[in-house]
């Protein structure tokens, strides 16, 4: 449900700062977060839980759309990169300790405890309105006549990409666990160790992305994303050795995670500055339609072919695009 959120939330996010200012929405995003995310702290019942985590999503959405776009009014070129990757980097860091934490919270306290842990929004959104205190200027202005949603549609080659990109993308995340499974891998906590490897090197790619892509240039720089992704499935669908299949999911982290950096700064070098949170807010749910579709495209496929056989064709679609 956070994840639907997070789809439908991203458009709406993104007209909204065109509209209030990125900086506003940081607050009202950073607001929404700690109170639907700690809501489980209390509510009964599994409609009111649902809907408190389809509101955290858009929250989450807003945090992300809002971090990103503040990134871009201050930085350009390399740093930008360079920013957006240690942006990344922390992201996942954050991600795999809070997973870490929560799981022992859930032990020792009760299952509510973990979503104590959203509370932390609120010293954040404190810093937030202490520091920014204004918004920069813009560095470039729209063209006279031209409206925001010209510029939008005219994107949208990019954002079908990344749909496609990211269906593909969501093997290891969402199907892995099948594959593992099938392979008589069932316990949960050894499958969550190999996946985990992908968040450790999601924060390695993240450290390394601004060096990387300075050294490579950004068609090259996607051109490795793709043949990590595409090595990593590759690997799953030719070995059921579980070490092979932690390298694949090492190299998915890489991979993935820099997909997400480079395809920011992407939209962030194409937008309009004054569009650029409509521009992320788009490509955000352009990431979580390719998250929703993966389960409908994969599953039968798996169910027709294998589960190694599916990460394989879906390995070579990646290696030839």
């Amino acid at each position: 449900m956070a994840s639907v959120g997070v789809m439908v939330g991203g458009p709406l996010v993104g007209l909204l700062s065109v509209r209030i200012g990125i900086r506003r929405v940081l607050f009202l995003s950073l607001a929404i977060y700690a109170i639907a995310g700690s809501a489980g702290l209390y509510l009964e019942g599994i409609t009111p839980l649902l809907s408190s985590r389809l509101i955290q999503g858009i929250g989450s959405a807003g945090i992300s759309i809002a971090t990103s776009a503040m990134i871009a009014d201050r930085f350009e070129g390399v740093a930008r990169s360079r920013i957006l990757g240690y942006q990344g980097a922390f992201m996942a860091a954050a991600g795999f300790f809070a997973l870490l934490i929560s799981g022992r919270l859930a032990e020792i306290i009760g299952w509510r405890a973990p979503f104590a842990l959203f509370l932390t929004a609120l010293p954040m959104l404190a810093l937030a309105v202490v520091s920014l205190d204004t918004e920069p200027a813009l560095k470039d202005k729209a063209r006279v006549g031209v409206l925001p949603s010209a510029s939008i549609l005219s994107m949208w080659p990019t954002f079908l990409a990344v749909v496609l990109i990211y269906t593909a993308g969501y093997m290891i995340y969402l199907q892995l666990s099948f594959v593992l499974a099938g392979d008589h891998v069932t316990s949960p906590a050894l499958q969550s160790r190999i996946v985990s490897t992908s968040t450790i090197m999601h924060f390695v790619g993240g450290m390394l992305y601004g060096k990387t892509i300075e050294r490579l240039g950004q068609r090259w720089m996607l051109f490795l994303i793709l043949l990590c992704m595409a090595v990593s499935d590759f690997i799953i669908g030719f070995t059921t050795d579980i070490t092979a299949i932690v390298i694949a999911c090492g190299l998915s982290g890489l991979g993935g995670g820099n997909l997400v950096i480079y395809i920011t700064n992407l939209i962030l070098d194409r937008a309009r500055a004054e569009i650029r949170g409509e521009a992320l807010g788009f490509m955000v749910m352009a990431m979580y339609v390719g998250d929703f579709l993966n389960p409908w495209v994969a599953t039968p496929l798996r169910a027709a072919i294998g589960n190694h056989n599916a990460f394989t064709l879906v390995g070579a679609i990646l290696l030839v695009t």
